[in-house]
């Protein structure tokens, strides 16, 4: 018998292919950065922190950028900006 398998990244599924899990990400920082500020209780808070970004390819929808975390963070907190993920640090 002739077997083939293989672990794909993919956001969208192919037949006969199973979901193994799904990423998850969200905002961390040091503690020695979270204490120079104001505490962080909405998205909208961060803005006093800088961010770090890393580049993706522009095909990758479902790449962990902060533009697409602060989207979707302002259904719990529709006064974040958007815009505030256009600053800071970005490595390729």
């Amino acid at each position: 018998m002739n077997r083939r398998s293989a672990i794909l990244s993919s956001a969208s599924s192919s037949p006969g292919s199973l979901e193994l899990l799904r990423d998850r990400f969200w905002p961390v920082a040091s503690p020695q950065l979270l204490a120079s500020g104001k505490p962080v209780r909405r998205p909208r808070d961060l803005a006093q922190f800088p961010f770090i970004h890393a580049a993706w390819p522009a095909a990758n929808k479902q790449a962990p950028t902060w533009r697409r975390w602060l989207t979707m963070a302002q259904k719990a907190d529709p006064d974040s900006a958007v815009e505030m993920a256009a600053r800071g640090l970005s490595f390729s």
